[in-house]
């Protein structure tokens, strides 16, 4: 069970003193009634205005914070033919583009920055309609020029269902507002049908609501509405749409950009990705030309040196490892000597043939033909390997 007051009005300093007096004391009396009896506790809440202020009063927001259960924010009833003659409009409208503060985003908004907890609200969806008479039947979208109100007897949502069959009317909705709207001849009817209540039931719980009420269910037709409403709304992201020109054309609602956005930016962070295999595979290959290059220029020269104008066999090419292995790594034991390019060791190879390695020294100051004299005298008498260290 739920006891509830309604704060609608606005409320004076005095009459927001008294009232929180009085749900300080409900609170006390629901709880205690919990505590010492076997009866289920009590919801507390109250029905107030969309927008935290009325008539430049203040809500007491602490209190209602503090004491009430849950809040049932009601919208504004922003336009109405009753008191807008010249234009029709979207009397609930969730977003307006051509006002900052007539729309139900704005009070919700501004509930929860003046302090209350957004499970503590609860949204209206209304289950019936506002009807304009066009002044043009043929410009009849959203702001188009009326005289007034049109003299539509029922406007409940179920009876508005049934001027649809009837006249075979087109519903469009218009997603700038949240709302839907349909031509009768000079009768310009705007409601919520399916696709507004998806939208609204999405924003409530995008927005973190405790959840929504209607006014009223014998208003719904077959339960559509309902039924619409318990399916939990859309599960894409809704955001406050563009702006709409006057004359019912809408642009480009902003919810496509909730499915092209994403889109985008996984095909950028896989582009990025393949740049980034791409760039690695580069490097790689780009090592191992550079490593086949090396090998080419080493040989070559070892060609080269061997050749000699043809004078001298071509010198065979061993890896410093086998040659460590030859030389018991360079033992001094297996010196023989040393000249200006450095040691020359005693090695013997694993088919058992003695071989002289002349090993570089990294600070020698002799040139390309005085090593290319040495390793000649060499290579006549003995079979010579060389290697310069890394």
């Amino acid at each position: 069970m739920a006891f509830k007051a309604s704060i609608f009005g606005g409320l004076s300093q005095l009459q927001a003193l008294t009232w929180t007096i009085l749900i300080f004391s409900l609170k006390n009396g629901v709880t205690d009634e919990a505590t010492n009896s076997t009866k289920t506790k009590l919801i507390l809440t109250a029905v107030v205005n969309y927008f935290p202020k009325v008539n430049s009063q203040n809500y007491p927001v602490d209190s209602i914070q503090k004491y009430l259960d849950w809040v049932h924010v009601r919208d504004g009833e922003y336009f109405s033919p009753k008191y807008w003659t010249n234009f029709t409009a979207a009397p609930t409208a969730l977003y307006n583009p051509n006002s900052t503060v007539n729309n139900t985003d704005y009070g919700i908004r501004s509930w929860i920055d003046a302090g209350l907890y957004p499970k503590k609200m609860v949204l209206l969806l209304p289950y019936y309609g506002y009807a304009w008479n066009l002044k043009n039947p043929n410009e009849n979208g959203m702001g188009a020029p009326a005289n007034g109100q049109a003299q539509v007897s029922g406007l409940a949502y179920k009876e508005i269902k049934n001027y649809i069959d009837r006249y075979k009317a087109k519903v469009t909705f218009d997603a700038n507002y949240v709302v839907n709207y349909l031509t009768m001849g000079t009768s310009w009817v705007a409601f919520d049908d399916v696709e507004a209540i998806q939208h609204k039931v999405s924003y409530a719980k995008e927005k973190g609501l405790l959840g929504y009420f209607v006014w009223q269910v014998a208003y719904d037709d077959n339960w559509m509405l309902s039924k619409t409403a318990a399916e939990g709304g859309h599960h894409e992201s809704i955001f406050p749409p563009p702006e709409d020109n006057r004359n019912g054309q809408k642009k480009q609602p902003y919810r496509l950009l909730v499915i092209v956005l994403p889109i985008i930016a996984a095909v950028i962070l896989l582009l990025g990705f393949v740049i980034y295999i791409y760039y690695r595979w580069m490097r790689k290959n780009k090592s191992k030309v550079q490593e086949s290059r090396n090998q080419v220029n080493i040989a070559t020269a070892a060609a080269a040196a061997g050749d000699f104008s043809g004078n001298a066999p071509t010198l065979a090419l061993y890896s410093l490892a086998y040659i460590e292995e030859a030389t018991n790594r360079f033992s001094s034991e297996n010196k023989l000597g040393e000249g200006g390019y450095g040691p020359v060791y005693k090695g013997v190879l694993q088919d058992g043939q003695e071989v002289a390695v002349k090993k570089l020294s990294k600070t020698s100051t002799q040139g390309f033909e005085e090593f290319k004299n040495e390793v000649m005298l060499t290579a006549k008498k003995l079979g010579l390997l060389s290697f310069r260290p890394n």
